[in-house]
C-alpha cells in the first residue's frame, strides 16, 4: 500500500483529513466540558460548606 496516495485520497485528503482534525477537536471539547464543569461546581460547592460551617460556630 502506498501511504501517500492514501493520505492523499485522491486529491481530497485536506478536506478529509480535516474534517477528521476538526471532529477530533469538537470531540474532545465535549468529552471535557461537563468534567470541566463539574470540577468548577465541586469547587463551589465545598466553598459554600466552608461558609455554612463557619457560619454555624458563629
Amino acid at each position: 500500500m502506498d501511504w501517500q496516495a492514501f493520505f492523499a485520497m485522491g486529491g481530497y485528503g485536506t478536506f478529509v483529513w480535516g474534517s477528521y482534525a476538526v471532529f477530533t477537536v469538537i470531540l474532545l471539547i465535549v468529552l471535557a466540558a461537563p468534567m470541566v464543569k463539574k470540577r468548577a461546581l465541586m469547587k463551589e460547592l465545598k466553598q459554600r460548606q466552608a461558609l455554612a460551617r463557619r457560619r454555624s460556630k458563629s
